[in-house]
């Protein structure tokens, strides 16, 4: 059973805040992998649960605070038949003007050198005061007043603001790598642009097209095909934004028919090709 404490979502920035708390149930969790085209963070409050990003994964502890960068494909998995999952998620895009070279030193910023997402245990985050500025967050949207907008931004620098306090003077959790996942997303991405096949990944990564669909399916708890997918789009929003023909992006990644591509699109971002 759900509990929502506090979910708001601004209209005047890309800002959306929740708190959610989860009770112990029989029914396993439907678990899935997420992007998202803005940053996050998520702080545990109470739980255990296992998090993946990428082919790296970590299991997680109260106290334990989750930055992610835009698009970072991940899964947090929480047994509630032995524990509630209590945790804050921000999810934000500050909007920053010349968005390619602001996302590229905001990113930095909040994230260091990881190209994707770091982790900070409980003893490195109760140096800092996210926990309070996240309940101040709460706090405000159950409050609100006539500059609430412009107050949740100002709260979002200054969570920004300790979290590079973190990346400068702590050190980031260490987590587990799959090796095989990992060579498996690296040929994705190295190859993004072409037509990927199951074949493809097998005769250059000496591995069984069974053994790559399955061990892949377990870890990111997704398709190899959804996955690629999920990538290509990403990708293809952001060429779309800079102002390619969605004709020219469709085949450009590999598709081979447009209406493939169309289809693809909406279904992973919720809007077509010609909203960007």
């Amino acid at each position: 059973m759900r509990t929502i404490h506090t979910s708001y979502r601004s209209t005047a920035f890309n800002f959306h805040f929740h708190h959610y708390q989860d009770q112990p149930t029989d029914k396993p969790e439907l678990v899935t992998l997420n992007t998202h085209t803005v940053y996050e963070i998520l702080y545990l409050a109470d739980g255990n649960a296992l998090y993946t990003v990428g082919a790296k994964q970590l299991r997680l502890a109260p106290g334990d605070l989750i930055i992610l960068n835009k698009k970072a494909p991940h899964i947090v998995n929480v047994d509630l038949r032995k524990n509630k999952y209590d945790r804050y998620t921000l999810m934000f895009d500050l909007n920053l003007p010349s968005p390619e070279t602001g996302d590229q030193v905001f990113s930095k910023y909040i994230l260091g050198d990881a190209p994707d997402s770091v982790v900070f245990r409980k003893s490195a985050t109760q140096t800092t005061p996210i926990l309070q500025l996240l309940q101040k967050i709460e706090a405000m949207v159950l409050n609100p007043t006539e500059f609430l907008d412009l107050e949740l931004y100002a709260q979002v620098l200054l969570i920004a603001e300790q979290i590079h306090h973190l990346i400068r003077h702590e050190s980031t959790a260490k987590m587990s790598t799959n090796q095989y996942i990992e060579r498996i997303i690296e040929y994705i991405n190295e190859n993004i642009r072409s037509k990927i096949t199951l074949q493809s990944l097998s005769d250059d990564l000496f591995l069984s097209p069974y053994y790559i669909s399955h061990i892949f399916s377990k870890h990111m708890k997704t398709s190899l095909k959804n996955y690629i997918n999920i990538q290509k789009i990403h990708l293809a929003e952001e060429m779309i934004k800079l102002g390619k023909n969605p004709t020219v992006v469709a085949r450009e990644l590999g598709f081979e028919y447009y209406s493939t591509f169309f289809n693809t699109y909406k279904k992973i971002l919720g809007k077509t090709p010609s909203d960007n």
